[in-house]
């Protein structure tokens, strides 16, 4: 989900994480769960919390982690049901409600820290138009892992990834955009294995 401008809530698609700072709502029931992304001008890669990262994804952050290398925000690629859908819808209503009033606190998916997001004009839109685009984007994932300057592993990377089927891996400066175009949930985690183990085994 997106607040820009004045806070609106769409879906944000999996090539434009990298230009939010993603917060976990805080609050008593911890699903279905959700993260609201705030629009920054500059990123750079960082270290998610462990908790924060989709299960899929979870044996590759940690290993770059362990190896120095920088991670972007992710997702592993969802296949959301109607009723899931409606049930996040509900929550996202309910956010509303303290949003537009006490305010509600949301924690950082990088460096833990809260923060209380207090706007009386917030609204949520109806549930078609929030829904369809989340029904459109279904299987498709994406993780960008950021290497020091120079370092030929981010090569070794792109050329393995390449006899993937499903998955392609674009080059940019010191860094892999790795995205994944998934048919269900057996074959997303066939896919992300893969990923893993190319990335790993350099």
């Amino acid at each position: 989900m997106s607040n820009t401008g004045l806070p609106t809530i769409s879906l944000v698609k999996p090539d434009q994480f990298d230009e939010y700072r993603w917060w976990k709502p805080q609050r008593l029931w911890s699903e279905p769960r959700w993260f609201y992304g705030m629009k920054e001008t500059q990123r750079a890669s960082k270290h998610p919390t462990p908790d924060t990262v989709d299960a899929p994804l979870r044996e590759l952050v940690e290993w770059c982690r362990s190896k120095g290398i920088g991670t972007l925000p992710s997702c592993a690629g969802h296949f959301p049901t109607e009723r899931g859908l409606r049930r996040v819808y509900l929550g996202l209503r309910k956010d509303a409600v303290w949003v537009q009033s006490y305010g509600l606190t949301l924690r950082c998916s990088e460096s833990g820290t809260l923060q209380v997001y207090r706007n009386p004009e917030w609204k949520v839109p109806d549930y078609e138009t929030w829904a369809a685009p989340i029904r459109r984007d279904a299987g498709n994932g994406r993780i960008g892992v950021i290497f020091p300057i120079d370092d030929p592993r981010r090569l070794k990377v792109i050329q393995a990834l390449r006899g993937i089927e499903g998955v392609c891996a674009f080059g940019r400066p010191f860094g892999v955009e790795i995205t994944v175009k998934s048919k269900n949930k057996v074959h997303r985690a066939y896919l992300w294995a893969c990923v893993t183990r190319c990335v790993t085994s350099i």
